[in-house]
Parts: C-alpha cells; structure tokens; sequence
C-alpha cells in the first residue's frame, strides 16, 4: 500500500510538470519568431503511416520490403537514360550577366555553418547526428575547409556525400498507391554544409539574377508572398476599372520529371 501511495504521488507529479512544461512550451511558440509558431503548426499535423499493402501499376505487395521496391522502382522511372541533345552547344548564346566561376570563403565560415547545427538531432545517412558534427566543430571545420576547397578545385563531388535516404510522403490520393508519393531525400550533413557554403557564395550573384516577381525558395519571399502581392494587383486593378486576365499552370511533379541529364547539361 505504500508502494502504491508512493508511485501515485510520482505520477500526479509527472502529469504536472508535463503539462506545465507543454503550456509552456505552446507559449513560446506562439509569442516568439515565426519559425516557431510554424514549427509548431507543423507538430500538430498527422504524419500517417505508409500502408503495408502498396501498388505500382499491375504489381502490388503485402511485404514490407517488396513495397519499399515498389517505391525504389517508382522512385528510379523519373530518370531518363537518353542522351542529352548536343545541338545546343552551337548555338551562339551569351548570357546577360556575369555568374561567379569560382567560390571563395575561409575556415570561418565552416565554422559558422557548423555552429547552426547546435540544436539539430537527427541523423543523416552515415547515422551521424547533426549535435555531433556540431560538438566537434573545433576539431573538423579546417580538414572539411580543406575538403571543400579541394572537392571545387578538382571539379569533383564525392559519391559518398551523394548517397541518401529516401523518405516517402503522401501528397494526396489513394495511400496505397506508390504514384501518389514523392520522395524526400536526406542527405549527409557533411553534404549540406557544403551546401550551405556554396549558397551563400552565390546567394548574391543569384539574387541580382532573378526578378522581383520570382518567389519561393528565397529569403523573406516564400510563396505566400506571391499571393498578397498578386492579391494586391488584382484589387489595384479592379479599383481602377482594368481587366485582368490569369493562366494558372501546375505542372505536377515538375523536378522529377525534367530529363535530369538534359538539366545537367544545360547548367555546365
């Protein structure tokens, strides 16, 4: 019986401080940066589990590793094998502005990218947590300075930091069916470090690029920036008396299925 007395005290004490600690937590996010309340928002969705019996076409699986298949063969038919059309090398074509044709940065600024891994957790591929890479930061941001300087100079990325995992998310439909997915891939941290760096490189360059109008992936454009600023053209428009005329296109699945060697061709 006093076990009992004891254990029941401990609980009332766990569900109190649980629920203080979550009502605590609620209000720092929603009285705090944006990324928070989001982050938040985010939390309270439904993350629904992968059905066990998944379709592709005329195959269907029960079993675990026959779907994950299933996704890798759905996965891999966005890639073409055709060769990519040459006739454009010449074409006399020049470009209206100058792109950078090599990226300087110093060991400081691996440092400073690994330094924003200080409250990240998860792991990558090589089930490396991203805290670790952060713990470690004194002793690794020189060789990965090194690595990267080399890896640019050479003109070669490592096929290790190309390997990744592929998480499938339900966009919409029919669970089972492995089209209605797309695929999210997690690379190495290593790898988006060396992301990270060459971004903010070329950052500038590509915002002097890219038109006022073009939202998404940007800083302080997301895309519901595109919708007040159109929101706001329309009414501007209709308070002075114009016709407006809109085409919207949605081009479904649109990275994946762009010919990704006719795209690498095009970039080099």
């Amino acid at each position: 019986m006093l076990d009992y007395n004891v254990f029941s005290e401990l609980q009332a004490n766990c569900k109190y401080l649980s629920k203080s600690i979550y009502h605590a937590y609620i209000e720092k996010a929603l009285s705090s940066y944006p990324h928070s309340f989001w982050k938040y928002a985010r939390d309270l969705k439904q993350h629904p589990e992968i059905p066990v019996s998944e379709c592709f076409g005329n195959h269907s699986s029960n079993n675990p590793s026959e779907s994950a298949n299933l996704f890798s063969d759905y996965f891999k038919s966005f890639f073409g094998t055709s060769t990519p059309n040459q006739s454009h090398s010449n074409s006399p074509y020049s470009l209206p502005f100058d792109l950078l044709s090599d990226f300087k940065f110093s060991p400081e600024n691996i440092f400073s990218t690994l330094s924003t891994l200080c409250n990240k957790t998860s792991t990558d591929p090589d089930v490396i947590p991203a805290i670790f890479l952060f713990n470690c930061r004194l002793s690794i941001y020189i060789p990965l300075f090194l690595l990267f300087r080399r890896s640019l100079d050479e003109c070669t990325f490592p096929n290790i930091w190309k390997i990744c995992s592929a998480t499938p998310v339900l966009k919409s439909g029919d669970a089972s069916d492995v089209t209605n997915y797309r695929p999210i891939s997690i690379i190495s941290h290593i790898a988006k470090v060396f992301e990270s760096v060459v971004y903010h490189c070329i950052k500038r360059s590509l915002n002097y690029i890219l038109i006022d109008e073009q939202h998404g992936f940007r800083p302080s454009k997301p895309t519901c920036t595109n919708g007040v600023s159109f929101l706001s053209y329309i009414i501007e428009n209709i308070d002075s008396g114009s016709q407006i005329d809109v085409i919207i296109t949605d081009f479904k699945k649109a990275f994946d299925t762009v010919h990704h060697e006719q795209l690498i061709y095009e970039l080099v």
